[in-house]
């Protein structure tokens, strides 16, 4: 794991119970970074355990969807550890379909959760992140978000909209001293995806087998060290960049590799 020093810093990590947010949030207690564990259900078991390494950590209940839950979230890190300085925006919704099945439901579905989710919860997050005098947005997107990936049109749309959000927010957001950059996992092994999207041991062979570095899919692990560096005081000037996570995965999409 990668080792940086974020003592003082408050993070808000979104979708922190299981995954990737999960990895994040034990990085950041590493780091010594206070953490808010944000989910649909508090995550409360969890958060007990980070508390053992005598950090701050809170745990909190947000449907990113509902913009009154985001700003709810964010107020309430601000009460009970004083600040926000970096907001992880690791929320997510994927499911496998061909286009012409998914219902306006089905779409709005993940599209809702994926971008919606980000706008509210970075929007929500900016006067405190403005306050901090270092404030950061690193948002989880994926590979897909640029090449588009067949069976899942939602969450590839509703990434490459988190890519162009964290651009846009790059610009109008800098001269407040907030950053704003994105991190792209390519194939991820997590339960949750491997439930939803890989449960076929065939298919995760077959994707595992793309990935030019190591023949394997990322593990939460592998994606922490980029996010942990994004945040740190490393990365200072560095704003509307997308760091890619994924063994050179995407350039075998394009026959690089």
């Amino acid at each position: 794991m990668m080792s940086v020093d974020l003592g003082g810093r408050v993070v808000l990590v979104t979708g922190g119970a299981g995954g990737i947010g999960r990895a994040l949030c034990k990085a950041f207690v590493a780091s010594g970074a206070e953490v808010a564990i944000a989910s649909r259900k508090p995550p409360d078991e969890f958060r007990d355990e980070l508390r053992k390494s005598g950090r701050k950590v809170i745990s909190l209940s947000c449907d990113v969807r509902d913009f009154a839950q985001c700003q709810a979230a964010v107020e309430s890190t601000v009460s009970q550890l004083g600040r926000l300085d970096v907001l992880i925006n690791n929320h997510g919704a994927n499911f496998l379909a061909p286009a012409a099945a998914i219902s306006q439901n089905g779409w709005r579905a993940i599209v809702s959760v994926v971008l919606d989710g980000t706008f509210h919860m970075s929007r929500a997050a900016f006067e405190p992140l403005k306050d901090s005098g270092h404030g950061r947005i690193i948002s989880i997107a994926a590979t897909n978000a640029l090449s588009g990936s067949p069976l899942m049109a939602p969450s590839g749309a509703g990434k490459a909209g988190v890519l162009s959000l964290m651009q846009s927010l790059a610009v109008e957001w800098a001269p407040f001293g907030i950053t704003c950059n994105s991190v792209s996992p390519g194939p991820v092994d997590t339960e949750g995806a491997n439930s939803r999207l890989w449960a076929d041991r065939e298919q995760y062979d077959r994707v595992a087998q793309r990935v030019p570095l190591g023949r394997r899919m990322a593990t939460p692990a592998d994606v922490t060290g980029a996010v942990l560096f994004l945040a740190s005081d490393a990365a200072a000037f560095i704003t509307g960049a997308e760091i890619v996570v994924d063994g050179g995965e995407r350039l075998r999409q394009h026959g690089l590799a």
